[in-house]
């Protein structure tokens, strides 16, 4: 009786065990259940950036408006009263690292035209696309010129550039921050390599599709309660009130 009820201890265990092996393996899979999920996922286990925001800059810069989203320049003779809230926006900054998404395989590019490449459920284009991207416009060519017949590749990236709403109470003499909540927006970058009609050498090159080229970000992502003007206010006063030290809720810092 006693050999029986160690037996049954010893399965016992090992139904428990590999239950917990299977509710493992079942949680890790959901965990990277789309590619949307795992490319946020994997940017912030694998890097994170560090970016400090120097608060002082922004203790006398111009109140953010909700209604037009620009700043307004206040009047000389508007003196808040201590106490009084207000948002500010950060000027934007970034760590200058890419992430890659998407490439193609390594092969003649007449049989890959058409494959999609995609940033998450942000962005999705070609490899035609990407190829007559870079070719137009880094080398200036026609899309003629591109020899079909021999070997390329495409890759897809993206990057992030980063910047806060800070919810700031007047403390009889300058503002302070008491919110931190940040926001990311996303910009796409390109990279091909191909061969030009008669050429001997491989051709490659990159574009980075953000505003200093015409081009607005892909998608944009925030932290909780980002656009939620009432509450920021809110907590700032209450954090201002208590003596409390700023809420801070930010990839970066």
């Amino acid at each position: 009786m006693k050999f029986k009820k160690i037996v049954s201890t010893v399965l016992l265990s090992l139904i428990v065990i590999n239950s917990n092996v299977v509710g493992f393996a079942a949680s890790s899979n959901d965990k990277y259940a789309n590619y949307e999920k795992s490319i946020k996922i994997q940017d912030e286990e694998s890097y994170m950036p560090k970016l400090e925001i120097n608060y002082s800059n922004y203790e006398n810069r111009p109140s953010y408006s909700k209604l037009t989203e620009k700043s307004l320049i206040q009047p000389c003779v508007v003196i808040p009263m201590e106490g009084e809230t207000r948002i500010t926006l950060t000027d934007l900054q970034t760590d200058g690292v890419i992430f890659d998404d998407d490439i193609s395989n390594k092969t003649t590019l007449s049989n890959i035209l058409n494959v999609s490449l995609m940033i998450g459920s942000y962005f999705a284009t070609t490899v035609q696309n990407i190829v007559k991207d870079i070719a137009i416009l880094k080398f200036g060519m026609d899309w003629e010129e591109v020899e079909l017949t021999r070997p390329g590749q495409a890759k897809i990236s993206h990057s992030y550039s980063y910047y806060s709403k800070l919810g700031q109470v007047w403390n009889g003499s300058y503002w302070v921050t008491k919110v931190d909540i940040e926001a990311r927006k996303i910009y796409r970058h390109e990279w091909a390599s191909f061969v030009e009609k008669d050429g001997a050498y491989t051709k490659t090159n990159s574009y980075d599709f953000t505003p200093i080229n015409g081009y607005n970000e892909i998608g944009e992502e925030k932290r909780f309660e980002f656009d939620n003007n009432d509450w920021i206010r809110q907590e700032a006063a209450d954090k201002y009130a208590g003596g409390w030290p700023a809420y801070v809720n930010a990839w970066t810092h």
